[in-house]
């Protein structure tokens, strides 16, 4: 949405072609039809997340060593940020505390990510899981769901992890805000990592 945003002369043209264009959260189309006002067929189609369709089995699929759990799952790209997810891992390492970090998916940032992973000493705190074609057993295990994107349109992930009742670390974006109530159903943050490390802190040092 942001990049098609960026190029008005483009998407202005190209909207004239289509008969309704379908975002996929009310925010995304309030922000559309901001930008385009003379367009008026946009509509809101949001994904759907059943918890029946979730199955998760009884597997505790990620180790249960004695380190809270965090995890994260997106592909790794610019977008989704886990440059920044890196770099918090990093600051929680230095300041003692016991996690270890684990991300599911893949993509064209592999290369970059793992080479940050190894310059900042993290094997053994933050683990590239791959891609999975189940997430779910990874979402039931984690103790804190992170999800520190750039730009986030509607996060699935975000409403995977609240069907399982864990607690979750979102950046500021758009679909962050469009999910949580900060302080309340989950806690939201500047797109930097001190202050996502910050929010980690935050859940791992206050019980409420």
């Amino acid at each position: 949405l942001d990049r098609s945003l960026a190029d008005k002369k483009f998407f202005g043209e190209t909207v004239k072609k289509f008969d309704s264009f379908v975002a996929v959260s009310p925010e995304c189309k309030q922000n559309l039809e901001k930008s385009y006002p003379d367009y008026k067929n946009f509509c809101v189609i949001e994904n759907i997340t059943s918890p029946k369709l979730m199955s998760v089995g009884d597997a505790d699929v990620l180790p249960n060593d004695g380190n809270v759990r965090v995890l994260t799952v997106g592909r790794l790209s610019h977008e989704k940020g886990p440059d920044i997810a890196v770099e918090a891992c990093r600051i929680l390492k230095e300041g003692g505390a016991k996690i270890k970090w684990y991300h599911v998916g893949g993509g064209p940032e592999k290369d970059k990510i793992s080479q940050m992973i190894k310059e900042y000493g993290l094997e053994n705190y933050f683990i590239l899981l791959g891609e999975k074609s189940d997430p779910y057993p990874y979402f039931s295990s984690c103790d804190i769901y992170v999800q520190p994107s750039y730009e986030e349109a509607m996060p699935v992930a975000i409403i995977e992890a609240q069907i399982l009742n864990k607690p979750v670390v979102s950046t500021d974006t758009l679909g962050g805000r469009s999910l949580i109530k900060n302080g309340e159903t989950g806690v939201i943050c500047e797109t930097d990592p001190k202050f996502v490390s910050s929010k980690i802190i935050r859940l791992l040092t206050s019980r409420e």
